[in-house]
């Protein structure tokens, strides 16, 4: 029954049955909406999710704790402490990159080129950067939304929060604190990773949100890692790009996919360069490519073993925190990065991910990667990697390594929280070093069971070395032949056919140790002992059988199993490096690894490489010549003390190509020379010098004379203590000095064509020194550096002392004559660093246009008056203050 107005109006009253009826939708109201405020979180949980992953929620926690931790950041309206970059683009410039951004999201992928750069520039505080850019990234996700990935070149020198070259990419790409932590965990094991920051970014005046920028490759990147400058190389794509363009075309899926299986493989891949050009123009770093280019070629096609291509330590440090961190994304070939090292002439390994990935929940996912198994091939490679990974685990377990990272973590995740509210600090890392020491990872690292070799599975005998490299005891209970299911090969359009299970024979042992059997445990830095059983082998066993051991962890009931191995050998041969005439003059030590070179004069035709861990001595009364081809690479102490009257002799002949010294020291630990002349071959100019990469550096009472090369000393990430020596007769740099630290005193510097010392991001001393006819600065402080000056005589420089970029010099007492250009400098010559201070009292200038230079920021105080800064041209100045050929 209808009820209206005009009904009640003429006083008829609707019936009891009416009214109910007219009531029934009230009382249904409160139910539907009811329904419908249960059925709407339902219906839109996606979006819901999606918004929660996009400010940090990760799928799998509870919500309720990530929406408490929203609400407990509502009141941070602004990212607290982050640089605001404030990047200003003209309308066409912009444009151009709104439509390569349509033209990529509509064919799907993003191809890019040199052309693709568009000229802006970036202002953070009252500095403003001219740069160039363009998109970047092959995967479209960093093209969606807002946020899009950019690639930033600064130009003219200039650099942003120290970096020249980034990329500005959302921190949901980047797993937001996930990669920069691995990269602080890399670096603080000594392996080289790009630097990090979190920046709020706006495009002309608009404001983008918070971006991860992420240092680019490029020698800026490995000066901020203190090392020597050097080529960076990594594994061409572009082979790989091509198969799938034409697979995507192509009308045949399975021979499409099974292309992009062959071609997915580092083997195949080119190897390319970073900033190619800039290397290839500089001689000496191109011959520095040219080496590194062909020891990466010769391991990727099975020629040269891991040990003479790669920095095995800083390898094994790689592997190792990929390992404790699951972060398989780091070893894919197509994002390894290699840095060649000119000190120790192997190349080292560069962390980097293109995109952050969840970590692996499973072990031994190096063995994952087709590289990193070809690496562990070698046996000093997977001795460096088991040492490695416990050492990385033990670290972690103690607190020592995790202790910065978590406080990096925590204070970038208080950064971020305004966008990011969600975002957790979950590091995984130290479940996994635990379960790394506990043995609970598998039988990658808790038990090495390696058979002799392969040939010897074709004999009636296995001999197989079981150790344990844990810090708890192991437990061999039983083993038993393990012999997998053959592959089972079928014909296109067949039926696949079922799995066939493995089976277990009984193995029945030879030799005299027998099973159960217990492993102690390694002790700290100490490496497992090995232990060999013997079995004998059934008749009719398949080839491809395994010894399969229960294997039982102190302390705990369970046993687990473990497979032996193949005793893996380099794929080709190596020679020993003491074959030939060496022998007739090269003595071993008694009682430790090393050896002699006694009494007497000896010649060395081609290169002496001593193992790792050897140490050299040469004998008072050594004359050692070194021919066109020969030099001595030492990885342990070297020693060469002699007497006034009995001194020690190197001569070195000139070089037929590319030698880059007449001795390397690296990692030795110490290098000590007294008494020794080290000079050019027949009083020749073209000598090689001496080179010293993390080993400290003892000289006195020495020569260098008729020295070329780089330096006639280059001491890198060491220590050096240079008293009472000569150089004369130098082509290029005196005594290099980078990141290191010590002392040079009581010495001459005669006839210098490069810089009398050169200091770069070292502390160092320099007293009671002469330096004479030097062709550029006498002294060269740079980079950071801090250097203390006193009682100097400088006669005939271009500039007696040179201070620049952020260093802190103090100078005393000293005398300078015959200065061509500028008798103290101080200004800034690479923007990425700050100006320079230099402080100097109770000294002489004589000569020179200018006694005194101060540029831009930098301070020069002379007896405290303030040098007030000039506009001379540096440059000009000091171009026509040197000369053209070498003294």
């Amino acid at each position: 029954m209808r009820i209206d107005l005009a009904t009640l109006r003429e006083g008829d009253r609707p019936t009891r049955s009416a009214r109910k009826r007219s009531q029934s939708w009230r009382r249904l109201l409160p139910v539907g909406l009811l329904i419908l405020g249960a059925l709407l979180p339902m219906l839109a949980a996606d979006a819901i999710d999606a918004a929660m992953e996009r400010r940090g929620w990760r799928p799998g926690e509870p919500r309720l704790a990530a929406l408490q931790s929203w609400a407990g950041a509502l009141t941070e309206l602004e990212a607290a402490d982050l640089p605001l970059l404030r990047l200003d683009l003209k309308f066409k410039k912009y444009q151009r990159l709104v439509d390569k951004r349509k033209a990529a999201l509509s064919a799907g992928k993003l191809v890019v080129s040199r052309s693709d750069f568009v000229p802006g520039k970036i202002r953070i505080g009252d500095a403003a950067v001219d740069v160039v850019l363009r998109l970047q990234g092959s995967d479209l996700k960093n093209l969606q939304g807002e946020k899009w990935s950019l690639r930033v070149h600064a130009r003219r020198g200039g650099h942003v929060l120290g970096v020249e070259r980034f990329t500005l990419r959302s921190p949901e790409a980047d797993g937001y604190l996930h990669k920069a932590a691995i990269y602080e965990h890399l670096r603080l094991a000594g392996v080289a990773a790009p630097r990090h920051h979190f920046v709020r970014l706006a495009i002309n005046g608009t404001p983008i949100g918070i971006m991860s920028l992420e240092e680019y490759f490029s020698n800026e990147l490995i000066a901020g890692q203190k090392r020597p400058e050097g080529p960076i190389l990594r594994f061409g794509k572009g082979l790989l790009h091509a198969s799938e363009e034409a697979a995507a075309e192509s009308d045949d899926a399975e021979a499409a996919v099974v292309g992009l299986g062959a071609l997915d493989n580092y083997r195949l891949a080119p190897v390319r360069m970073f900033r190619a050009k800039r290397t290839l123009r500089d001689p000496a770093q191109r011959a520095m490519a040219l080496r590194a280019v062909a020891s990466l070629r010769g391991f990727a096609a099975g020629e040269l073993p891991a040990e003479r291509v790669f920095d095995l330590p800083a390898m094994a440090r790689l592997l190792a925190v990929c390992e404790l961190w699951g972060a398989a994304e780091f070893l894919q070939w197509p994002n390894l990065r290699f840095y060649y090292n000119p000190m120790i002439e192997r190349l080292e390994p560069i962390g980097y991910a293109s995109q952050a990935e969840p970590s692996e929940a499973e072990f031994a996912l190096v063995r994952r990667s087709a590289l990193a198994r070809d690496l562990l091939v070698s046996r000093p490679m997977r001795q460096a990697y088991v040492d490695a990974l416990l050492a990385e685990a033990r670290a972690v377990v103690d607190g020592a390594r995790m202790a910065p990272i978590t406080e990096h973590v925590t204070l970038w995740r208080h950064r971020i929280r305004a966008e990011y509210p969600m975002v957790r600090a979950d590091l995984p890392v130290a479940t996994r070093a635990q379960a790394v020491l506990a043995g609970h990872q598998g039988p990658a690292v808790s038990l090495l069971a390696r058979r002799a070799s392969r040939a010897g599975f074709q004999s009636t005998e296995a001999r197989v070395r079981l150790a344990n490299p844990l810090l708890v005891d192991v437990r061999v209970l039983a083993a038993r032949w393990h012999v997998a299911a053959a592959p089972v090969r079928r014909r296109k359009g067949e039926p696949v056919p079922e799995a066939r299970p493995a089976r277990r024979l009984p193995a029945v042992q030879s030799g005299a140790v027998r099973l159960p059997l217990s492993l102690t445990s390694t002790a700290v830095d100490g490496a497992p002992s090995w232990t060999e059983l013997r079995w004998s082998r059934p008749v009719g066993l398949p080839a491809h059988a395994e010894l399969e051991f229960d294997v039982q962890v102190a302390g705990r009931k369970k046993s687990f199993a473990v497979l032996s191995e193949p005793e893996l050998v380099a794929p080709t041969a190596t020679h020993h490096p003491f074959d030939g005439p060496i022998r007739a003059w090269l003595r071993p030590v008694t009682g430790s690894p090393g050896y002699v070179v006694p009494a007497g004069r000896w010649r060395l035709e081609r290169p002496l490489v001593l193992p790792a861990g050897h140490s050299l001595q040469l004998a008072p009364g050594c004359k050692l010549d070194l021919g066109p081809e020969g030099r001595i690479v030492v990885q342990g102490t070297f020693e060469a003390v002699a007497t006034a009257d009995a001194p020690i002799e190197l001569r070195v002949a000139p070089a037929v190509g590319d030698q880059p010294a007449a001795l390397t020291v690296a990692r030795g630990g110490s290098a000590t020379f007294e008494h020794v002349r080290i000079s050019g071959a027949d009083g020749g100019t073209s000598g090689r010098g001496l080179v010293l990469y993390e080993t400290d550096l003892r000289m006195k009472h020495s020569q260098l004379v008729g020295i070329t090369g780089p330096a006639a000393i280059h001491v890198a990430r060491a220590s050096l203590d240079i008293a009472n020596s000569s150089f004369e007769a130098i082509a290029d740099d005196g005594v290099l000095v980078e990141y290191g630290d010590g002392r040079i005193t009581d010495s001459a510097f005669r006839s210098v064509g490069g810089d009398g010392i050169d200091i770069a991001g070292s502390r160092l001393t320099v007293e009671r020194c002469v330096l004479e006819q030097v062709g550029d600065k006498a002294i060269s402080v740079g980079e950071g550096s801090q250097a203390d000056l006193s009682h100097l005589r400088v006669k005939g420089a271009a500039i007696g002392v040179a201070a620049k970029d952020s260093s802190r010099t103090t100078l005393r007492d000293s005398r300078f004559v015959d200065i061509r250009g500028a008798g103290l400098a101080a200004f800034t010559k690479k923007r990425r660093f700050g100006a320079a201070h230099l402080e100097a009292a109770s000294i002489v200038v004589k000569g020179g246009v200018l006694p005194y230079l101060a540029q831009g920021a930098s301070r020069l105080l002379v007896d405290g008056r303030q040098i007030e800064a000039s506009a001379i041209n540096l440059a000009d100045l000091v171009g026509a203050a040197t000369p053209t050929t070498a003294p």
